[in-house]
């Protein structure tokens, strides 16, 4: 609406969309959006994040200052969090996103640059979409599980994004409430642990573990365990989705 209260325009979320051997309605939730000046020439995008009511798809479009729709990406998973980080030193703002990739059942974080965004995650058999090219994510990384969110949920998910005062990103993880923490290269930097993942982890294994004793377990099991796509295969180190595309 201008100043007036007169309509300028109107965009309306998502569109049928066929996964696999499955159709998912039009039928969408706008869950979250941001009006932000990515590329910072004096005139905002908007971020629009939506999800299909009942399914999986997850709808990241951009639209211009007048409505018109300049990129989307779609996701196999509800992406619940996002910030704005400047992971390479370009001048310009990526776009971050938290959730869940249904099919590897895993939390993920995704790495979007405003400008270059298109297709779908990367994904195989139902979960991926015929319709749409291979995304063009800067970065995607799947965090691992561990046994206190299996206890709780079929899905690992991240719950929310931090950007922090050092310009590090500090991820917190559903359910297990671990805390990741990743330079802007998507190095990792630390795993900690929260008092509730202590209670639930004592809870499950019926033990009284001390602190640093599941610090240090934690931080020795789970760093090998990330994954990051190299735009063709999952590797155990910090790599580009762009890698085998540039």
């Amino acid at each position: 609406f201008n100043p007036a209260g007169k309509k300028m325009w109107r965009f309306e979320a998502g569109r049928e969309m066929k996964f696999g051997s499955t159709v998912y309605s039009h039928d969408y939730r706008i869950k979250g959006f941001d009006v932000y000046d990515f590329n910072k020439d004096g005139t905002c995008e908007i971020l629009v994040i939506s999800r299909h009511r009942n399914h999986y798809p997850n709808q990241i479009a951009i639209l211009d200052s007048t409505g018109k729709l300049i990129g989307e990406y779609w996701h196999s998973g509800y992406l619940i969090d996002y910030g704005f980080l400047d992971c390479d030193g370009d001048g310009k703002e990526e776009i971050l996103l938290g959730g869940c990739n249904n099919e590897y059942k895993k939390g993920c974080l995704v790495v979007l640059e405003p400008d270059n965004i298109s297709g779908g995650s990367p994904q195989t058999d139902d979960y991926r979409c015929s319709q749409l090219p291979m995304g063009k994510e800067k970065f995607y990384v799947l965090l691992p599980r561990t046994e206190v969110d299996k206890h709780e949920s079929e899905i690992g998910s991240i719950n929310s994004i931090d950007i922090l005062k050092n310009r590090n990103l500090s991820v917190s993880m559903r359910f297990s409430y671990l805390y990741f923490e990743f330079s802007k290269d998507l190095s990792l930097q630390s795993i900690n642990i929260s008092h509730i993942f202590k209670r639930k982890h004592d809870t499950i294994f019926n033990t009284e573990s001390k602190m640093s004793w599941l610090q240090a377990k934690v931080r020795g099991e789970l760093p090998d365990k990330i994954l990051y796509y190299d735009g063709k295969e999952w590797v155990s180190h910090p790599t580009s989705s762009l890698a085998f595309r540039n």
